[in-house]
């Protein structure tokens, strides 16, 4: 096979992922584990973390544990933390904190946090980010 189609076919699928997130997870959701893997490991975390925020949290950490580490651990790193949670939630505890264990430390302790408060609680769906304003900013503009 010539390369320039499969260079092509990684530009279309991070063009994609990019554009539409939420087409991409619906999509991914349909397809058998080895064929989104197939098709994905060759993205960034950063182009992969939208459509995980819309993947249902399951599958989400379906693909997870189907990733090369370093892309999962990645991954990991650039979600939101209560949406990280909510994907490791659906692991067994044993895979959850091995991949804990391997993303950066600080975020690793985050989510060890966020994780011990109860499901339903105020803790577990809290939003633990701080947003910064500018006072001329529209909401549109958020």
């Amino acid at each position: 096979m010539n390369a320039d189609p499969i260079r092509a076919a990684k530009i279309l699928t991070r063009r994609f992922l990019t554009d539409y997130p939420l087409e991409a997870a619906r999509k991914m959701e349909e397809l058998e584990t080895r064929e989104i893997v197939d098709g994905i490991a060759h993205q960034t975390a950063p182009v992969l973390a939208p459509v995980w925020t819309f993947l249902l949290p399951d599958i989400a950490a379906r693909l997870l544990l189907a990733l090369p580490d370093a892309l999962a651990d990645r991954l990991i790193e650039e979600l939101q933390p209560g949406t990280a949670t909510r994907i490791l939630a659906c692991l067994p505890e044993d895979q959850r904190e091995q991949l804990i264990q391997r993303v950066d430390a600080e975020i690793g302790e985050e989510l060890v946090a966020l994780a011990a408060y109860p499901p339903n609680s105020a803790g577990n769906l809290m939003k633990p980010g701080v947003s910064a304003y500018r006072r001329d900013q529209t909401v549109g503009q958020l």
